[in-house]
């Protein structure tokens, strides 16, 4: 079970930040979008691999504090936040 929700929140958290982002703010932009998912992408692999990479080292103290089940619901958050943020403070013409 922990394998399959530590995959899951990898590949399907960042589905659910944008379908949100797209169903909730009608004013987001593609480029909004993929700022946001980028911004998501990077939250779910520091949160993935810092187990693996920071363990008992000399920089132990970026290794991630949350659960590893909680990275499904920080990248959707992140993916949907920066999003919405960035298109509802865009300055359009």
């Amino acid at each position: 079970m922990d394998a399959w929700w530590a995959l899951s929140s990898i590949f399907s958290g960042g589905m659910l930040g944008l379908f949100l982002l797209g169903y909730i703010s009608r004013k987001a932009r593609n480029i909004d979008a993929i700022i946001g998912t980028i911004c998501g992408v990077i939250v779910v692999m520091w949160m993935s691999l810092s187990p693996i990479i920071f363990k008992d080292g000399f920089l132990s103290e970026f290794a991630s504090p949350l659960h590893a089940n909680l990275t499904i619901v920080l990248g959707t958050i992140i993916i949907f936040l920066v999003g919405f943020l960035l298109a509802k403070f865009s300055f359009r013409k």
